[in-house]
C-alpha cells in the first residue's frame, strides 16, 4: 500500500506546472517603480492580469536604451516566483519598441 500512496505522490507531483519555468509575457507596463535596493519593477497588464515584473537598476535599463514608462507597450521573457504568497515574474529580457536586452541570465544572476 506504501508504494501506490508514494506513486500517486510522485504522479501528482508530475501534474502541477513547476513555478520558475520559463515564461513570455505580452501587455501594457501600468506602473512602474523602483525598490529601495534601487531596482525597477512594473505592474504590467497581460491580458487581464495584472502581474508584478522584477526589472533591473533603472540606470542599467538606461545605459542599455530602454526606459519603461506607464502605458508602454512591453514583451518580458522571465521566471515565476513566489514572494509571500504573492506571484511575480523576475525578468531574463526585456523588449520595448523592437529593442531587447538582457537583465539576467539563464540562471537568474543579475547582469549588473
Amino acid at each position: 500500500m506504501k508504494r501506490w500512496t508514494l506513486l500517486l505522490v510522485l504522479v501528482s507531483l508530475i501534474a502541477v506546472p513547476v513555478l520558475g519555468d520559463a515564461v513570455t509575457l505580452r501587455g501594457e507596463a501600468l506602473y512602474v517603480a523602483t525598490h529601495q535596493n534601487g531596482e525597477q519593477f512594473v505592474i504590467m497588464k497581460d491580458g487581464m492580469n495584472e502581474i508584478q515584473i522584477e526589472l533591473a537598476p533603472a540606470a542599467f535599463l538606461a545605459e542599455r536604451g530602454i526606459a519603461i514608462a506607464s502605458g508602454d507597450s512591453i514583451t518580458i521573457i522571465g521566471s515565476r516566483e513566489i514572494v509571500n504568497n504573492s506571484e511575480r515574474i523576475v525578468a531574463r529580457e526585456v523588449t520595448k519598441s523592437g529593442k531587447t536586452i538582457k537583465v539576467r541570465d539563464a540562471s537568474g544572476s543579475p547582469l549588473w
